[in-house]
C-alpha cells in the first residue's frame, strides 16, 4: 500500500487530494464528500483484501467546500462540480456565483478528473453515504428524479438507502441478478447536474455508486466487495480460438507448469493447438472439436475446450486452464460453464468427461462432477490423475 497528496488551492483554502494505492485491479474508488465516513471506513476495510484505488477529498471534514475570493464566500457541492451547469446551479444553491469562482471550482474538477483518469481504470466506483433523505424511493413514479431513470430493481428485503446506482446496462443486469437494489440512469433524458455519474456517461466511462446509509457500514462493505470480486467477470469475453491466439495459449500453459501441468504435457497442447490452426481435427476419430480463449480487458487469459469421439457419445474437456495471475478469480469457473452449457446445447445426449489432478478435483466436484478413477503419477511424478464424469442431463 502507497499513499500520496496533491494540493490544490481554491481561493483562500487548500484542499487535499489523497490517493490510496492497494494494488490495481482496474478499480479506482473516489470519496468526493469527506462528512460520508462510513463509504471511507469501507474502502479501508475491503480495498487492502481486494486491491484498487482509493481518492479521497480532504478538506474541512464537512460534505461542501467552501472559499473565499475577491471579498466572498463561495460554496458548492464537490458532486456537482463536473460540468459548467452543474457548477453554476450550485454555488446559486448555497450562496453567490460569479465566473471567477465558476472558472477556479472548474479548475479543480478538472484536477480531480485527472487524477481520477492517471489510473487508467476499468471502472470508476464512487462511495456515499445518506441520511435517508435520498434512496431509490426519489426515483420511483412521482419521485423528484424519476425522469432521470432508466430502469430499476428493488429487493424488498433490502433498505431502499442501500442501493447501487450505475449508468452501464451490463453492470445494472449483473447487480440485479445478484439481488441488490439498483438503478440504471437514463444516459440520454438525466439531468445534467455537474454529477460525477453524468460526466461519466458522457465521456464513456463505466462508473457504478455504492449509496447506503450513514450507519450501515457492514451494507456497504458487502456492497463494495460484491463489486470488487465481480470485476473481473464483468470485464471477460470468451469466444472461439483463432490461430493468433496459439502463442497466448502457450503462455498460460507455462504460467501453470509445474504445479498443474507436467512441462512434458507442452507438446500435446502444441499439438492440439497446430490442428485448431490448420482448421482440422486434432485427434483423430472424433466428430466434434471446439475450443474457445477468455479475454479480460482484451488479453488472452484463458482457454479451454472439448472433443466428442465418434466411438460413444461423451464430451471430453480438454486444456481447460486460466494464466497464473488469474487465479482465484472466478474466470476459470466461469469459462468451464461456459464449455458445459456450449455441450448441453450442442450434443445434449453426452455425458460430459474430463481428466484432473488432485490440485484441482475439488473444484469439479463443486461443480457437479464425480470422481471415477485415480491414478497416481499419471501425468508425473507427484501429479496423480483425477477421471471424472458429469452425466447427461
Amino acid at each position: 500500500m502507497s499513499a500520496s497528496q496533491v494540493f490544490f488551492t481554491l481561493g483562500n483554502e487548500t484542499i487535499c487530494l489523497q490517493t490510496t494505492v492497494y494494488g490495481g485491479t482496474g478499480i479506482v474508488y473516489i470519496n468526493l464528500h469527506e462528512n460520508e465516513q462510513t463509504a471511507v471506513e469501507t474502502a479501508k476495510q475491503v480495498l487492502p483484501h481486494t486491491c484498487g484505488i482509493l481518492i479521497e477529498i480532504k478538506h474541512t471534514a464537512e460534505r461542501l467546500i467552501s472559499f473565499h475570493l475577491n471579498d466572498h464566500t463561495y460554496i458548492f457541492d464537490p458532486n456537482r462540480m463536473f460540468s459548467a451547469t452543474g457548477i453554476k446551479n450550485s454555488l446559486l444553491e448555497n450562496g453567490i456565483y460569479d465566473e471567477d469562482a465558476e472558472h477556479l471550482v472548474a479548475a479543480f474538477a478538472d484536477a480531480v478528473t485527472q487524477q481520477l483518469l492517471s489510473h487508467q481504470p476499468e471502472l470508476i466506483v464512487a462511495l456515499h453515504n445518506t441520511t435517508g433523505d435520498y434512496s431509490m424511493a426519489n426515483y420511483e413514479e412521482g419521485g423528484e428524479l424519476a425522469n432521470d431513470m432508466a430502469d430499476m430493481f428493488v429487493n424488498n428485503e433490502h433498505n431502499k438507502a442501500d442501493f447501487f446506482f450505475t449508468i452501464n446496462r451490463s453492470y445494472f443486469e449483473q447487480i440485479k441478478q445478484a439481488g441488490y437494489n439498483v438503478l440504471l440512469q437514463d444516459n440520454e433524458k438525466v439531468t445534467d447536474d455537474g454529477s460525477l455519474s453524468v460526466y461519466c456517461a458522457q465521456h464513456g466511462l463505466s462508473y457504478i455508486n455504492t449509496e447506503a446509509l450513514n450507519e450501515h457500514l457492514q451494507e456497504q462493505v458487502e456492497m463494495v466487495r460484491f463489486v470488487a470480486s465481480s470485476i473481473v467477470i464483468w470485464c471477460m469475453n470468451i469466444r472461439e480460438y483463432q490461430p493468433s491466439d496459439r502463442e497466448p495459449c502457450i503462455t498460460i500453459f507455462d504460467s501453470n507448469t509445474p504445479q498443474y501441468f507436467d512441462p512434458t504435457e507442452k507438446e500435446y497442447l502444441q499439438n492440439w493447438l497446430t490442428g485448431k490452426d490448420e482448421g482440422r481435427h486434432s485427434y483423430k476419430n472424433n466428430i466434434a472439436e471446439h475450443f474457445y480463449v477468455l479475454e479480460h480487458d482484451g488479453a488472452v487469459v484463458g482457454c479451454g475446450g472439448f472433443y466428442i469421439p465418434e466411438a460413444k457419445p461423451v464430451a471430453n474437456m480438454v486444456w481447460g486452464m486460466i494464466h497464473r495471475d488469474y487465479h482465484k478469480h472466478g474466470l476459470g469457473k466461469a469459462l468451464f460453464q461456459y464449455r458445459v452449457q456450449q455441450i448441453q446445447k450442442l450434443y445434449p445426449h453426452c455425458s460430459i468427461i474430463l481428466d484432473t489432478t488432485q490440485h484441482t478435483y475439488g473444484f469439479f466436484e463443486k461443480l457437479g462432477f464425480k470422481v471415477t478413477q485415480i491414478t497416481n503419477d499419471a501425468y508425473g511424478p507427484g501429479l496423480n490423475r483425477y477421471d471424472m464424469v458429469m452425466d447427461a442431463k
